[in-house]
């Protein structure tokens, strides 16, 4: 079963929820690593106003799960993807997951070796 959720761009009113929901996750299946605590606690100064992304998925009223894509010199790290404890199950994560897709698709350059290249299909041997 998967929950209907709206996926939302990161709120400055959501930075609580956001760590609140990752430390929770993390005190559960690992632990709590000084560098976690500094960029759960001010999300938009260590991802947003690097270049990165958190996104939310709310149920009704309420933020069931999140996710953030960390700023690396190329590309985007996933990391930070957490969802309620009472939604786990509900294929959150997966609906998570496709907008990090699609923003990656549209934010992230080709690599310098694929620049200028007629086609990404792979050359076909010759018959000799």
């Amino acid at each position: 079963m998967e929950a209907s959720v709206e996926i939302i761009n990161f709120h400055l009113d959501y930075s609580t929820i956001f760590g609140d929901l990752n430390i929770e996750w993390l005190e559960k299946y690992f632990y709590v690593e000084p560098y976690d605590k500094k960029v759960l606690t001010k999300p938009k100064e260590h991802i947003i106003d690097l270049g990165g992304f958190i996104f939310f998925a709310k149920h009704k009223h309420q933020i069931v799960g999140t996710v953030a894509l960390i700023k690396q010199k190329e590309g985007f790290e996933l990391s930070k993807m957490a969802v309620v404890p009472e939604f786990r199950g509900l294929k959150i994560g997966q609906q998570l997951a496709r907008v990090r897709a699609r923003t990656c698709r549209c934010t992230v350059p080709a690599p310098p070796s694929a620049r200028g290249r007629r086609s990404r299909r792979p050359r076909r041997a010759h018959a000799t």
